[in-house]
This record gives structure tokens, sequence and C-alpha cells, in this order.
């Protein structure tokens, strides 16, 4: 597939992409103490809705992570792999906008995760 062909089946999902960061940035996940069960139920709640299989691992109640799956034929395998906590709001005061809103301005998403991971998430 040729990279303008990529971009252009980005562009065409862009709105959903965005809507899904939103939802991501609103779901708070600080670490500590790094409770992630409720963004990992999201996560596999929306992969699964797109086809895929998706399965929950605990390593203690609230330390939760998602697998995702996409089968294909053939021996390759590609593993993407990101953290879905974030840090704490240290200074809520420098913050223009809030932070677990996921606002748009000028064309950026405004929150906490956006670039650390949670954008990378959306992504995928």
């Amino acid at each position: 597939m040729k990279i303008h062909n990529i971009m252009k089946n980005i562009d065409s999902k862009k709105n959903k992409i965005v809507k899904l960061l939103q939802n991501l940035i609103q779901i708070k996940s600080v670490n500590p103490p790094g409770s992630t069960s409720e963004i990992a139920g999201y996560i596999k709640e929306y992969i699964s809705e797109h086809g895929l299989k998706c399965e929950l691992y605990e390593q203690e109640k609230t330390k939760v992570n998602a697998v995702g799956t996409l089968s294909g034929s053939g021996d390759k395998k590609f593993i993407w792999n990101g953290h879905l906590d974030v840090v704490p709001i240290s200074k809520p005061d420098g913050w223009s906008v809030d932070p677990w809103e996921g606002k748009v301005i000028s064309s950026k998403i405004l929150g906490r995760g956006t670039a650390d991971m949670k954008g990378s998430i959306a992504a995928v």
C-alpha cells in the first residue's frame, strides 16, 4: 500500500480517532495509584466492537492489560505495546483547559495522556 493511500485511509477515520482519544483522556488512569482496569475494559469493548479478539490480563485487580489480536495469514507478527496509565497533574492551574476533557483547539487535542501514551493507543 502506498503512503498516499495510507494517509487517505487515516484521514477518512479522523473523527473516529479523535473521539476515541477523547474518550481515553476522560478515563482517569493516574499512576499512582495506577488503576488501569477501567481503561483496559473500555479498550476491550472498543476493540471487540470492531471485530477483533481482545483479552484482559490482570497483574493485580487494579493493574489490567488489554491485548488485542488481529489474525491474518503468514508467519509475520506485529506487536504494539504501550502503557495505559498517566502521570499525576502536578500543577492543575497550569492547564488552560480541563486536562480530562480532550478538548480540540486549533486542530490539536489537549488533555492528559495525549502525547504519552493515549494518543498512540488511539492511533492503532
